[in-house]
């Protein structure tokens, strides 16, 4: 595993050059770039690993918490899978605490609630961490309600 690109590498901050499809370290690191221009600051992490097993660079994980300026925070956990051809979230969780560190809601993907017809995917919310059924969001969903909360 590795942490970050190693300075001086020729990867194109546009992908492959021959095939323009970013690297899973570069789609991560989108993510993170589009987490924090919502307005946060980076408080704990980034930290980004790739899973390098037997030289493929098909897995990695983004783990990061952002502090708004209304005190709220994002806590942040993707792993990225790219093997079936596309980038998935394999796993994701995204968590979003008011000024006094409490729920206000979390995306997640964790296998826990078998009953809800989006299983695995929900989302709880509020203090209480009500589960509800919901489909995976996309990083634009995510962003838009980060934004919603953290400037009423």
């Amino acid at each position: 595993m590795f942490s970050r690109a190693a300075p001086g590498t020729t990867e194109s901050p546009l992908g492959d050059p021959l095939t323009g499809v970013l690297s899973v370290l570069q789609q991560l690191e989108v993510i993170e770039v589009r987490l924090i221009g919502a307005g946060g600051v980076v408080t704990d992490g980034p930290f980004i690993e790739i899973d390098d097993e037997r030289g493929l660079d098909i897995s990695g994980t983004l783990n990061m918490m952002i502090e708004y300026p209304s005190r709220h925070r994002l806590h942040v956990l993707v792993t990225l899978d790219v093997s079936y051809g596309y980038p998935g979230w394999g796993i994701y969780s995204f968590q979003f605490l008011d000024s006094l560190h409490r729920n206000v809601f979390r995306y997640d993907n964790s296998p826990h609630r078998p009953a809800l017809p989006t299983f695995p995917h929900h989302k709880h919310v509020g203090i209480s961490e009500t589960a509800v059924a919901h489909p995976q969001p996309s990083l634009d969903d995510v962003i838009a309600e980060v934004c919603t909360h953290a400037y009423p």
